[in-house]
């Protein structure tokens, strides 16, 4: 029969012999998407003929798996049809009746070697291979006359059938991806089609019985099996069965992430992905392996990215969904060399498939997790709160870290001045009318962390309820969201922190009502956002500031504060408790700048870059014109230290005489030795050389009339 007139038929023919390995899912998918686009059967068969390593409750892991992933078989275990059974162990009378065949044929013959002799073989004859030119010195049915075959058989002696492959024959292989593969057969040995011990023939021999018998016209499996094909076509010669031969197409493998080798579990557990579709508990050991849908895949997800890992539809889509990928596969688009296991690829698709669902479809999907933690909500309320975050997520359980503040109070705050504080705030706001969404932050970091997902879903107005360092959290939050109009995002602030600095520049003091009042008058000025390169020892990093970078005294200060601020209790005092320490410290640190082109080295006590007030110490400084101002102290004597205190709190500092200023729009620091740095009142982690810059008019801030 002419190949282009039979019906598509494939068969994915998995062993019970432990977890579905992803290669195996993959081979799956390929069968299943080449069936579809032909209109023909997809076969679901069990090659169970290896015994000794059968896994109680695989076959039924394998059924669940491919059903996860929306692979539906239309026969075999479980599915029924017409060519049962489907398990090779129950197909044993089929096998022997084939077996004979060959027997009666002459090719093939039966073997009685032990282990023992073929050991002692082994080590007589180098590179031994049990093939023509060694099987006459074995004990067989070739070196042996019937009568003791026969007897031997009668016995009970255990034996094996063997297939009998002339040697010097070109065998050609037509291979649907690589084309023709040509193997001389001298290079091939005498391969055990049967073993009688247990009455049940090897895969070589099943599988092409099963596979003539259940009318399959493509086999298409991984390219571990292409140095069997050879033998294979051999054997379809021996029945009489070349011409309804199925063709063949080997996939290429799935290699380790770095290239380097076939994937293995090994591989995923090491660097922490998944390998098996689903969890698997290994019945023999215990050992419980990780999987995709347990790790929080959506099958859809997965489906995608196994199909691009050695395919491709020939242009840049990514995005396809089964019948995408039913409409566009093609075996001819496979490529011949193994493909890369990107798992980090895989995380993106994930992502992506979650942005698709609706907040309605993941709410359903994140409402167990809220119910494991003893949150009872409503739908309804979910679906929005998931609304807003699930643009951050790549796995539904990551909705509970980006969206637990909405169902969670913090514990980490100090609860009885926030809250007094908060609730005048709230009952001002209330009284005028404001139309607000409160977060309450969960301690250090956390500021950051929320302006940043409050800007990528939507927010326009941000309003910081804290200090010159919650300031800081914001704009680095919103200056590092994915917010396409990260400028035009209105940052307002109701000062309640220990200096606010930025706050003060723009006439607002710690009274809350002038603060409401600016944010609802809402007048918004763009102004400049500093940045500070810097390379924390892994990666280079950008941070943003507001008012002031302080290198050296002033950061020392910023830091002692924080690390004495549970000993005094009340933050002020800390504060004034640090400022005094170190005025008669007086420690001086060996710096190198380079602002304007001009290079300063020497012994400095302190260096402020301000775009605003910088505390003080850039008084001349305006947060809206471009430029940062630079005041650079030198090493004070006692006095000196007392009349600049002075001349600090009257905004007179630049004309002190251990001062020097500059004008500038980039600083570069290549070296202050043992100098903290601090951006707003957050410590930067030490690593020279920074770069100080600043981009123009670069957000927006609600300032007052």
């Amino acid at each position: 029969m002419n190949m282009s007139e039979r019906k598509v038929r494939v068969r994915f023919a998995p062993s019970p012999t432990g977890a579905l390995h992803i290669g195996g899912v993959r081979s799956a998918l390929y069968n299943y998407l080449f069936a579809k686009q032909n209109h023909g059967d997809m076969i679901f068969r069990i090659e169970d003929t290896d015994s000794q390593r059968f896994v109680p409750g695989a076959e039924a892991y394998i059924i669940e798996a491919l059903e996860w992933l929306g692979i539906k078989f239309d026969e075999g275990v479980s599915y029924g049809g017409n060519y049962g059974p489907y398990r090779q162990s129950e197909r044993k009378d089929i096998y022997r009746k084939y077996v004979n065949q060959l027997l009666d044929a002459g090719k093939a013959y039966i073997a009685f070697d032990t282990p023992a002799e073929l050991e002692a073989k082994r080590n007589e004859i180098a590179n031994f291979q049990y093939d023509a030119s060694t099987r006459m010195q074995m004990r067989n049915s070739l070196t042996m006359d019937k009568e003791e075959v026969d007897s031997l058989i009668a016995q009970g002696q255990q034996y094996v059938v063997r297939f009998k492959i002339e040697p010097g024959e070109d065998i050609v292989v037509d291979d649907l991806i690589r084309g023709e593969v040509t193997i001389n057969s001298s290079i091939l040995d005498d391969k055990v089609l049967y073993k009688s011990a247990d009455n049940l023939p090897t895969y070589h021999l099943a599988n092409i019985v099963d596979d003539h018998l259940m009318l399959v016209s493509h086999v298409i499996r991984g390219e571990e099996w292409l140095p069997s094909a050879p033998l294979h076509v051999l054997l379809y010669r021996a029945f009489g069965w070349e011409d309804t031969m199925p063709r063949f197409a080997h996939l290429p493998l799935l290699l380790k992430p770095d290239g380097k080798g076939k994937l293995s579990k090994r591989d995923g557990d090491r660097l922490g992905f998944p390998v098996f579709p689903l969890e698997w508990h290994d019945p023999k050991t215990g050992e419980v392996s990780s999987g995709y849908r347990e790790s929080g895949y959506l099958p859809e997800a997965v489906v995608n990215f196994l199909a691009l890992l050695g395919w491709n539809p020939g242009n840049d889509q990514e995005i396809m969904s089964m019948d995408e990928l039913i409409e566009l596969f093609s075996l001819e688009k496979c490529s011949k060399s193994g493909a890369k296991f990107d798992y980090e690829k895989g995380k993106w698709f994930n992502h992506k498939y979650i942005q698709e669902k609706s907040d309605e479809e993941l709410t359903e999907l994140f409402m167990p997790i809220l119910e494991e933690k003893g949150i009872k909500a409503d739908k309804s309320t979910v679906a929005r709160i998931i609304g807003l975050v699930k643009g951050r997520v790549s796995f539904v359980r990551e909705l509970w870290d980006q969206a637990a503040f909405f169902f969670v109070a913090p514990t980490t705050y100090e609860e009885k001045s926030v809250k007094k504080r908060w609730k005048e705030i709230k009952e001002y706001m209330d009284s005028k009318g404001v139309d607000y969404d409160y977060v309450q932050s969960e301690g250090f970091g956390s500021v950051e962390r929320l302006a940043k997902i409050l800007a990528n879903n939507g927010y326009r107005t941000i309003v910081v309820v804290g200090g010159d360092g919650a300031l800081n959290d914001a704009i680095n939050g919103i200056m590092l969201s994915d917010a396409e109009d990260k400028d035009n995002i209105a940052l307002g602030m109701i000062p309640n922190g220990i200096g606010n600095d930025f706050a003060k520049y723009w006439g607002l003091s710690t009274e809350y009502k002038p603060a409401v009042d600016c944010i609802i008058n809402h007048r918004l000025k763009k102004i400049d956002v500093g940045y500070c390169n810097f390379y924390d020892g892994k990666e280079h990093q950008r941070r943003y500031f507001l008012n002031a970078v302080n290198i050296g005294l002033g950061a020392r200060i910023v830091k002692i504060t924080d690390q004495t601020k549970r000993f005094w209790g009340v933050k002020f005092l800390s504060y004034v408790a640090a400022l005094f320490s170190l005025i008669f410290e007086r420690k001086l640190y060996r710096m190198h700048l380079r602002i304007n082109d001009e290079h300063i080295r020497g012994r400095i006590m302190t260096v402020c870059v301000g775009s605003a007030w910088g505390w003080g110490q850039t008084p001349s400084a305006v947060p809206y014109n471009g430029w940062l101002d630079v005041s650079v102290i030198y090493r004070p004597e006692f006095l000196q230290i007392i009349s600049g205190l002075w001349m600090l709190i009257q905004g007179r500092i630049l004309n002190h005489k251990v001062v020097k200023c500059y004008r500038t729009k980039k600083v570069k620091v290549l070296r202050a030795q043992s100098a903290s740095v601090d951006l707003d009142g957050r410590i930067l982690p030490k690593h020279f050389p920074l770069e100080v810059g600043v981009l123009p008019e670069k957000t927006t801030l609600i300032i007052p009339n």
